[in-house]
């Protein structure tokens, strides 16, 4: 059950405004949240036949939470922003291992299963290409360690774009990139290394074309909006695919 915990970031106080009118009860509604998985935990326990399921939707009412705090966090106040949702997501699908085993002999997943091969999404061949280009593009970088570690995210990327058919649509398509990313990267993002940055900006224009939720509604674009602003002039033209996805004007 350690694995909850891990779907709360660290630094939440740098997701509201100070002298923000709505700061004081989103604070609240946080550390409301914290404290419910704390006792979730301790009544819990280990995951059972018995209580995975319950566990299950627990996780995934935390997950919606957060969906909702970075999808209405004001940006620009701490510099590890982008890292906060992304760890988030990390974190719901390290609990989803956890459930893996319960979840594979279930009904619950030979049920989505079914939705999701009858749904067909048409392909996003601009997705591919966008992402492709990246993969160009990462290549000529200098550094060889760094083209390492972004050619790994990059191929789960590709990956995930055909998991997800080009336009994510469950909780498994939601946090499985997030989940498999190196630590590596991760501290690539943390240096605001600019591939690594472009990466996650172009898995963000992926996510917009998620099914419309009211959790949703505006979150890409918030995680997205302040990896954009440290991005140079000259790559915006690499991001033009990107850009024609995410709002850059703070509107949903």
């Amino acid at each position: 059950m350690a694995a909850i915990s891990t779907l709360h970031d660290k630094s939440a106080n740098s997701l509201f405004q100070p002298d923000d009118g709505n700061s004081n009860s989103d604070l609240a509604a946080y550390q409301h949240q914290i404290a419910a998985s704390s006792k979730f935990r301790q009544s819990v326990g280990a995951i059972s036949d018995r209580n995975w399921f319950t566990v299950l939707v627990f996780a995934i009412s935390v997950l919606i939470f957060h969906f909702d705090i970075h999808r209405r966090a004001r940006r620009g106040l701490s510099d590890d922003e982008f890292l906060e949702p992304i760890m988030a997501l990390r974190g719901a699908a390290l609990l989803g291992m956890e459930l893996g085993p319960w979840l594979m002999k279930s009904k619950l997943l030979a049920a989505m299963r079914r939705r999701i091969a009858a749904e067909n999404p048409p392909w996003d061949e601009l997705a591919e290409q966008a992402i492709t280009n990246l993969e160009l593009m990462n290549e000529t970088s200098l550094s060889a360690p760094s083209r390492a570690i972004c050619q790994d995210a990059l191929n789960k990327l590709q990956f995930w774009l055909r998991l997800t058919s080009s336009r994510p649509r469950t909780w498994l398509h939601f946090v499985w990139w997030p989940g498999a990313i190196e630590q590596e990267y991760l501290d690539l993002l943390a240096r605001k290394d600019p591939m690594a940055l472009m990466i996650l900006i172009h898995w963000c224009a992926v996510m917009k074309s998620a099914p419309k939720k009211w959790f949703l509604e505006g979150w890409a674009d918030n995680v997205a909006r302040p990896a954009m602003q440290q991005m140079r002039p000259e790559w915006n033209e690499d991001m033009k695919w990107a850009l024609s996805r995410i709002r850059t004007d703070g509107s949903r």
